[in-house]
């Protein structure tokens, strides 16, 4: 009776009895009403004879459905089991048929497709050249001349003139071949173009203007040296200069931006924080440009802290520097 989860077999039980309190009773007069099921156990119990007999009646009810269906539970669970059985090696079987058919379309398919495409032949090549019934006209031979044999002749006689001529076009050859041998040996000098020798007594005056010309292009060779050492030194001392400001321009930005820092802290009263962000200028060079703002900025942390034995003392410092802060030190000192 409490499969419904409204009312429990108790209160039934109390109910039939009548030993129920009223406030469950007028629940159940309320929930009778909206439940169906619950209104037919009530309406059982009240048609009973005897409702006080109500939980041995349903005891031997139970009993008596209990009996009788042993025996059908007994028989009914293997059947249930083969029944499931067979149930699942069916579904399994069509699964597998399904599948195959699915796949034999498919590869005959293939099968069809691979016997029917037709092997392609290579056409045999044509040749480019047909040959002709006639034959080939024979060259006709060449009729060569038979080879005179002259006479040889008389050896010439050669005057004195001549020879000196000789000599004279032997000795301007020899001067061209010097000149072009210096030329090319210097990498900075390219030889002059200048006209053949051609009278025996020009030949003095080009040797001395060619050797003029390839000493005075030797002497400025030798400047090249000196000039490239010189310019390496200049690098050199403008490498030093660029590597000696770049770290310094980089401090003075770090400066800066510490002392903007130590700025705002001082506007929020972290006297001990701004001065945390002033050490690394306070320790720097005292030629640094921010060096001055800094024991400024320092003086009136140690006034707002109440040290003025400190404070006198940057200011004396700023005094000391002559600087943007001097009139203004001096006259607080005062």
């Amino acid at each position: 009776m409490d499969t419904t989860e409204c009312i429990s077999n108790k209160q039934w039980e109390a109910y039939s009895l009548g030993s129920i309190s009223k406030d469950n009773l007028a629940y159940m007069h309320a929930h009778v009403l909206e439940c169906e099921i619950c209104a037919d156990i009530k309406e059982g119990i009240d048609a009973m004879a005897n409702p006080s007999q109500l939980v041995q009646t349903v005891t031997q009810l139970n009993t008596s459905i209990d009996t009788k269906l042993a025996p059908k539970r007994a028989t009914i669970r293997p059947l249930y089991y083969w029944a499931a059985a067979a149930a699942i090696f069916i579904v399994s079987t069509v699964l597998m048929l399904q599948v195959d058919t699915q796949n034999t379309p498919s590869q005959q398919a293939i099968r069809i497709e691979v016997q029917d495409t037709p092997i392609i032949e290579k056409p045999k090549e044509l040749a480019l050249v047909t040959p002709s019934k006639q034959k080939p006209k024979q060259k006709a031979k060449e009729y060569k001349k038979p080879v005179e044999i002259q006479a040889v002749p008389e050896l010439m006689v050669v005057d004195e003139n001549t020879r000196a001529a000789v000599d004279n076009t032997r000795k301007e050859d020899i001067v061209e071949v010097v000149v072009k041998s210096t030329s090319e040996q210097d990498d900075f000098v390219t030889a002059p173009k200048t006209a053949p020798v051609t009278v025996a007594t020009e030949e003095t005056k080009y040797l001395k203007d060619s050797k003029e010309k390839v000493s005075s292009k030797k002497a400025e060779r030798s400047i090249y040296p000196s000039n490239a050492a010189s310019n390496l030194s200049n690098n050199a001392i403008i490498n030093q200069s660029l590597s000696s400001v770049e770290p310094s321009f980089k401090n003075t930005q770090k400066d800066s931006v510490s002392l903007k820092l130590a700025q705002e802290q001082i506007s929020r009263n972290q006297y001990d924080s701004a001065h945390a962000s002033l050490v690394p200028i306070l320790s720097s060079n005292p030629s640094n440009p921010l060096f001055e703002e800094a024991l400024w900025l320092e003086a009136e942390i140690n006034k707002q802290k109440g040290n003025q034995e400190a404070y006198r003392g940057f200011l004396k410092r700023i005094v000391s520097l002559k600087g943007k802060y001097y009139k203004e030190a001096e006259a607080l000192l005062k």
